[in-house]
């Protein structure tokens, strides 16, 4: 809690001490290496965000995360083929999460190449979140760029939510 605290006052340092010592007490601790991986990410330190990852996968429930850390450490560094790549291997093992469905969305949005798998992999995270209105909004965008046409229910945040819903 007080390395989070940290960072939210922009002491990094302190933060990452915290952290740090939190994971010489429990060295499976998962907040605490979300929380260096974030501050590592934010930093560029990619090793060592690589080497976060590595401890979250042992934990019970890091390999999702970790996935999303790379996903994202890839992006940043603007490797989207890369990023996409691990993303999509991500969807494929936990089809049922969220984040790594958004964060896919936007690896092929920000990529530019794949228009058609960047509006499909928004139309997956609406099946799942209908109501995701910044993948909504993301899909609006996409179409009117490329001149489709944009479904009104897209645009009609409350009365579309039912219309949206798988059957």
């Amino acid at each position: 809690l007080l390395a989070s605290m940290y960072r939210e006052q922009g002491r990094a340092e302190e933060a990452e001490i915290q952290w740090r010592t939190a994971l010489e007490e429990r060295p499976d601790f998962e907040p605490a290496w979300l929380g260096l991986a974030d501050l590592y990410l934010k930093q560029a330190r990619w090793g060592e965000v690589e080497e976060a990852c590595r401890h979250l996968e042992r934990t019970p429930l890091g390999v999702e995360d970790a996935i999303v850390i790379r996903g994202r450490m890839h992006m940043t560094r603007r490797r989207y083929a890369e990023a996409r790549r691990i993303l999509e291997e991500g969807v494929a093992g936990f089809p049922g999460n969220l984040r790594l469905r958004v964060l896919l969305s936007h690896a092929l949005l920000q990529e530019g190449r794949d228009w058609l798998a960047a509006e499909r992999a928004l139309r997956e995270v609406l099946a799942i979140d209908p109501r995701h209105s910044e993948t909504r909004r993301n899909l609006v965008v996409l179409l009117r760029r490329h001149g489709r046409p944009v479904d009104p229910v897209l645009l009609d945040d409350e009365a579309s939510v039912a219309e949206m819903a798988p059957a």
